[in-house]
């Protein structure tokens, strides 16, 4: 949930950014007083005689961008007395002409000559800057449509499906991509790095489970793991070459955890926000995207591209944690300890809330 606020907040965003921007693009043309024919390639220019009919002031916001500016109606005398009306903006001509013929350059495409811009003669470099900020313009307008319309792509598919989704066009392309199958991280490369299956961690969990002990086992060396904890935090950000969030020592208190790192998304390849808690029994770790309880193993494993999975697993395998993931520790907790049935009189405790929650 959180994942998709966050990126329909960075869609309207952009959006409004979008906007604001058009508004300053229409006002700059406007002030361009061409036809807005470029030449060579522009439809060719021609002077003509053109009375102003009548005028009607827009803004402070309009088509024109900010301001207020005059758009007038025009009558075009033309060869074998032919008359065309016609509409000019940009406070081009102004209601002081009313009734006055004033001299235009006109431009016409298509074969009846029925589409036509007017306004004053310019020099070839103003209208040659003149198309190079209108092209300039539009491509960052689209750009920033683009953008947008991602965003709430991504919004609405999920994050799940818009990396599978990724992956895939990666694969299509031949690019070096992310490859994540069950519980084992696979490198292209054909190396292996496996997470503990499920039998394992059962057993494992109740291996370490005290039956007197709540939040730390008996003998729990407290100044050597967090010594342990802190080399941790140190060798994740140099891996990742970031500065990581860290919630430790006295921020945390009556709690079965240690502390918890979050290496910011900045650093990460899919700009996905990566945990590790770390657990006061056994050197349990628990890895996940963005923070506990938002996503399930297959969507953390979608979230986490395999450089970064690779990454965090060495360094925790080098600092002697056991790395576990959030599934196999949401089911009740049917362990030793009395205690933990007891510190959840609302709700039935976990095997999370007995190794990485406050009690």
């Amino acid at each position: 949930m959180l994942y998709r606020l966050r990126l329909l907040f960075f869609a309207v965003v952009t959006l409004a950014v979008t906007y604001v921007f058009s508004l300053i693009y229409l006002t700059a043309i406007s002030f361009y007083p061409g036809t807005g024919s470029i030449r060579p390639y522009g439809p060719t220019e021609r002077p003509v005689q053109a009375m102003v009919e009548e005028c009607r002031r827009v803004g402070p916001v309009s088509d024109h961008g900010l301001g207020h500016w005059w758009v007038c109606q025009i009558i075009v005398e033309r060869e074998s007395e032919q008359i065309l009306e016609a509409v000019v903006g940009h406070s081009i001509v102004g209601p002081g002409q009313i009734g006055e013929v004033v001299t235009l350059n006109e431009a016409c495409r298509g074969p009846e000559r029925t589409k036509c811009g007017y306004g004053e003669p310019v020099s070839r470099l103003f209208e040659l800057l003149y198309g190079v900020f209108r092209m300039l313009g539009r491509a960052f307008g689209f750009v920033l449509l683009v953008m947008a319309a991602l965003y709430l792509f991504r919004a609405h598919v999920g994050a799940p499906t818009y990396f599978l989704l990724l992956d895939k066009w990666r694969e299509m392309k031949n690019r070096p991509g992310v490859m994540r199958f069950g519980a084992t991280v696979t490198a292209r490369q054909g190396e292996n790095m496996t997470l503990s299956g499920r039998g394992e961690i059962d057993s494992l969990l109740r291996q370490l489970d005290d039956p007197v002990h709540l939040e730390r086992p008996a003998g729990f060396d407290y100044p050597a793991e967090r010594a342990r904890f802190a080399a941790l935090v140190a060798a994740v950000e140099a891996r990742f070459g970031c500065v990581c969030t860290v919630d430790a020592g006295l921020n945390v208190q009556d709690a079965s955890y240690l502390g918890q790192l979050e290496i910011p998304a900045s650093a990460t390849a899919t700009e996905t926000e990566i945990f590790v808690r770390v657990s006061n029994f056994g050197g349990l770790a628990l890895l996940g995207a963005e923070r506990p309880g938002v996503y399930d193993d297959e969507e953390t494993r979608i979230l986490i591209a395999y450089a970064d999975w690779w990454n965090v697993l060495e360094v925790l395998t080098n600092h002697g944690y056991v790395v576990l993931l959030e599934d196999a520790l949401s089911r009740p907790y049917d362990g030793t300890n009395d205690a933990v049935r007891h510190a959840y009189p609302t709700h039935p405790a976990t095997w999370f809330d007995r190794y990485f929650d406050y009690l």
